[in-house]
């Protein structure tokens, strides 16, 4: 939360790293190797969440600074796969008894509080920053809002052209982004469902990946394209452009949670992880003034 370290999990799910800047500075073996489908992050109190038992649905919390074991609970119904855990960690999203379905399952007492059919098989699932609202990619490439509160849904987002690739929050819960597989990016108001600035264009091919700044102001993203841009949300103008950027499978975030570091993988070094200063947006505006008065 802090923005200075970074963890990541290693491809075999063996070994669990925290990173300081180009540096390990902390390599944990994990007790049993952990799937990509089966954990879920809580950047808040930094504790992994991993299904230990897809049988009797078991969840394992771990501390992720020592991966020692903090608590366990079960989940009542079956349990295949672990999407998300809400930032207030009090809801656990995953897939339910069927392939399409998702199941919704309070933490404290391992219960669903709901079922949802309809989804693909590899769902884009984010909760809002402040846990009230649940956004799910269907297959008819709508993006749903469900309330968590009242346990209803909300309303049903424009469909996209094509397959939903990723959906994101602004961090101040008010603003929803979502893109597909055709290279459109919206940006729209969860309150109305309203578009808030015009579609936005750029990558040609699919957006694999959003990121919102702290600020919201920006957002970040990044395509098959393999490069990663900055759009001013209010104005829907690309700022900045970096080349050989690519996200499709890291689950990393874009922006580190105080804004200054950018996170992303360099399509020309094996799809190493980078590390890099970013300017704000009020430096990108200021830039760009600069260069539109050179004669």
């Amino acid at each position: 939360p802090d923005g200075r370290g970074l963890f990541s999990l290693s491809g075999d799910g063996t070994t669990l790293r925290r990173w300081d800047g180009p540096q390990v500075i902390k390599s944990l073996p994990c007790p049993t190797p952990f799937l990509r489908t089966t954990i879920a992050f809580s950047p808040g109190s930094q504790s992994l969440y991993a299904l230990a038992d897809t049988n009797n649905s078991e969840v394992q919390v771990f501390d992720a600074n020592t991966l020692n074991l903090k608590r366990s609970f079960k989940l009542s119904g079956p349990c295949g796969q672990l999407f998300q855990v809400s930032p207030d960690e009090r809801w656990l999203v995953g897939q339910g008894a069927m392939l399409n379905d998702i199941c919704v399952w309070d933490v404290a007492s391992g219960k669903p509080i709901a079922h949802l059919t309809g989804v693909p098989n590899k769902p884009k699932i984010p909760f809002s920053p402040d846990s009230r609202v649940l956004a799910f990619s269907t297959g008819k490439w709508e993006v749903k809002l469900w309330d968590i509160v009242t346990r209803q849904l909300l309303r049903t987002l424009e469909p996209h052209p094509w397959v939903v690739y990723a959906i994101c929050f602004s961090p101040d819960s008010r603003y929803i982004a979502s893109s597909s597989w055709a290279g459109d990016i919206r940006v729209s108001e969860v309150a109305t469902g309203k578009e808030a600035v015009s579609t936005l264009y750029g990558h040609g091919f699919g957006v694999c990946s959003l990121s919102f700044s702290p600020d919201g102001a920006t957002l970040v993203s990044s395509g098959d394209d393999y490069s990663v841009r900055f759009w001013n949300v209010t104005t829907g103008r690309e700022m900045i452009k970096i080349e050989n950027g690519n996200n499709r499978d890291a689950q990393i975030p874009f922006l580190s949670p105080t804004g200054e570091l950018l996170v992303y993988q360099d399509f020309t070094q094996n799809l190493r992880v980078r590390v890099t200063a970013i300017p704000t947006l009020a430096e990108i505006e200021k830039a760009h003034e600069a260069e539109s008065k050179v004669p």
